[in-house]
């Protein structure tokens, strides 16, 4: 039987995947690649740059469009799930594929008490991704990550459309809204940048 986990954000959830056979498999999203439990509670802001970002201790609160189920983890299941990514990108596994989670809730729905949770990363999705893959040293190793892993296990890659995704090393400023969903980092800025081709 085949199985995947969605989204998985600790260690203990990357050891069970990687101990077991090619039927299991997990998803990992932007998210849960880059950020740690701090950015739910404090906030991050990107260096001038894009190419660092950091936790504003000083600050303590709620970051609603920080907020997904399960949260964000400590910094050692951070790292457990980017040593993950770089053990699959040098050993040639197929354990890890994309899976964004895009969540759009509204903003009057997750900033109230109760509110929803997810992230909304579908509009700068690849762009996080390539900045993580290209700082863990497996950038080329991204097209595997995105484009066959998941389509592969399920069976479906050659029933997709055939579309062209560049990434550039270009900035790009994540917009503060879309149609009433903030993203995470908005008004950030990050290094990379992403052109579709049909």
């Amino acid at each position: 039987m085949k199985t995947s986990f969605e989204h998985i954000s600790t260690k203990v959830a990357r050891d069970f995947v990687l101990s077991k056979g090619d039927n299991v498999v997990a998803t990992i999203t932007p998210g849960f690649c880059t950020l740690d439990l701090r950015a739910v509670f404090n906030g991050i802001t990107m260096d001038d740059d894009g190419n660092n970002f950091h936790y504003d201790l000083k600050k303590n609160g709620v970051y609603p469009s920080m907020v997904m189920r399960p949260i964000p983890k400590e910094i050692k299941d951070l790292r457990a799930i980017q040593e993950g990514l770089v053990l699959q990108a040098k050993n040639g596994l197929r354990k890890f594929g994309l899976g964004t989670d895009t969540a759009p809730h509204l903003t009057e729905h997750k900033h109230r008490e109760g509110g929803s949770c997810g992230q909304f990363w579908a509009p700068h999705a690849h762009e996080m991704y390539a900045w993580i893959f290209e700082r863990l040293g497996i950038l080329d190793d991204y097209p595997r990550f995105a484009c066959d892993i998941m389509p592969d296990f399920y069976g479906i890659k050659d029933k997709l459309p055939k579309k062209t995704v560049t990434l550039k090393r270009m900035p790009l400023t994540i917009q503060d809204d879309y149609n009433g969903i903030i993203p995470p980092l908005a008004g950030q800025t990050i290094p990379w940048s992403v052109a579709y081709e049909q």
